[in-house]
C-alpha cells in the first residue's frame, strides 16, 4: 500500500474581515479574486478559485485531485455541495455598498 499525503495552505482570513468593512462586494470579490484578500480557507482544501466577479454573480473553478476520490476511484460526491453553495450565497453582496456606521439610535423623553 502506497501512502499519500496533501498539504494545504491558507491565509488567515481576518485580513479580509478587516478590510470588508471599507469595499463594496464587488471590490471585496474582486481583490480576494486577485489574491489581495484571503480567499476562504475552505477553498483551499478543496481546490476552488474564484474566477469571475460581477454584479450579481461569482464563478468559482474546482480541480478535484486523488485526495477527493472515494474508495471506488471516482470524485467523492461531497466534493460538490462547497461549489455548488459557495457562488449562491457569495454572489448576492456584491452589488452592495460599503456600509454607513452605525448611529446609535436617539432616545426620546
Amino acid at each position: 500500500m502506497t501512502e499519500r499525503e496533501t498539504t494545504i495552505h491558507w491565509r488567515d482570513p481576518a485580513e479580509g474581515l478587516t478590510a470588508l468593512p471599507e469595499l463594496d462586494g464587488i471590490d471585496f470579490m474582486t481583490k480576494m479574486r486577485d489574491g489581495e484578500l484571503p480567499g476562504a480557507p475552505m477553498a483551499s482544501h478543496l481546490g476552488m478559485t474564484l474566477t469571475e466577479v460581477g454584479p450579481g454573480t461569482v464563478t468559482f473553478q474546482c480541480h478535484p485531485d486523488e485526495s477527493h476520490y472515494n474508495p471506488i476511484g471516482m470524485v467523492h460526491g461531497g466534493l460538490w455541495s462547497p461549489p455548488s453553495s459557495t457562488p449562491p450565497s457569495d454572489a448576492p453582496p456584491t452589488p452592495l455598498s460599503p456600509p454607513a456606521p452605525a448611529t446609535p439610535p436617539s432616545r426620546s423623553r
